[in-house]
């Protein structure tokens, strides 16, 4: 699905915008931020797609471990702020933070968000799940129905068979027995295919159980730990504990404890498991150390800057 393109606000409401935030201290929204540049997703050749290009995806295996079932966690390494979530940028969130660094936390984030409208939308429909449960109803009449059927053919074709000596002018009929037979299998076949409610509610379940690595304690580890390492002045851990806490609240409405105590007792409860840290720890390293595509490659001052980016707050798109 592609992101829908975002409408800029007219120069009198980007002055109002950014007057507020001078007014709280944080830097202003450039106007060329909401300028669309280039193709949509769907317009871009495929030659020339970074969401297609491996080259700028990271991708790690997460096993569930209940099953054994292997779930995929991808990452798309594309700095494009028009296809970022602007308010993230804009919340002063992520001041402190530039270059790749700055895009790893914006894009775990949008993960976190990913994630959240994951969780509250797969119940919202209940006219489709109503739907998909009396579809799954008529599949399951279906089996009900054919399996005898098969059962009673085969039986019949036996019979048939063993006599077939006393009917040898009705040639033939043995094919037109496997024939339908094998329609039968393949119409019950078909009709238990599709998954029922409550085996993709299972599957829900277990997807969101084995992609931890986009929950709020898995991403707030994350950006915690970035923060200490990266922040341009550094910050202190209780202020970065508020930082996260506030995104939370705003993008979340998740309504933790403002000071950032309950943020740290997640990232305590997730440092429980080794596994986990070493797992979240590769993907940060990957993610600060990969290449970043910029896009459109044309906006780039330099070669170089075509994998690197954003410069810091006030440049978010490595312009020139």
């Amino acid at each position: 699905m592609n992101p829908p393109r975002q409408e800029a606000p007219s120069p009198e409401q980007l002055e109002a915008m950014n007057a507020k935030r001078r007014a709280k201290g944080l830097p202003e929204i450039q106007a060329d931020m909401f300028k669309e540049v280039g193709l949509t997703i769907d317009e871009i050749p495929e030659s020339e797609n970074p969401w297609r290009d491996p080259r700028f995806v990271t991708q790690i295996e997460l096993p569930d471990r209940e099953t054994g079932q292997v779930f995929y966690f991808k990452i798309t390494r594309i700095n494009a702020p028009n296809y970022h979530n602007l308010f993230i940028y804009g919340s002063g969130l992520l001041s402190g933070l530039s270059g790749k660094v700055l895009m790893t936390v914006w894009t775990l984030w949008e993960k976190l968000l990913e994630r959240r409208m994951f969780e509250e939308t797969k119940d919202e429909d209940k006219e489709r799940r109503r739907l998909m449960s009396d579809y799954s109803h008529m599949l399951a009449r279906v089996r009900e129905v054919v399996k005898p059927m098969i059962q009673r053919l085969e039986e019949v074709k036996a019979e048939f068979t063993g006599q077939r000596d006393y009917f040898l002018p009705v040639r033939g009929l043995g094919d037109a027995f496997d024939k339908t037979i094998n329609s039968l299998h393949e119409l019950v076949g078909r009709a238990g295919a599709d998954p029922t409610v409550g085996e993709t509610d299972l599957l829900y379940k277990r997807l969101l159980s084995a992609e931890w690595i986009s929950d709020r304690p898995a991403l707030a580890y994350a950006a915690d730990s970035i923060f200490r390492k990266h922040s341009n002045p550094p910050l202190k851990v209780a202020d970065i504990h508020k930082r996260i806490a506030k995104f939370e609240n705003l993008f979340l409405q998740a309504n933790v404890d403002e000071s950032g105590g309950s943020v740290a007792r997640a990232i305590s409860r997730f440092k429980e498991d080794p596994e986990h840290i070493r797992i979240m720890d590769g993907l940060i390293e990957k993610l600060l150390t990969s290449d970043w595509y910029t896009w459109p490659p044309e906006t780039a001052p330099d070669k170089d800057s075509q994998t690197e980016s954003p410069r810091g707050d006030e440049n978010p798109e490595g312009h020139s």
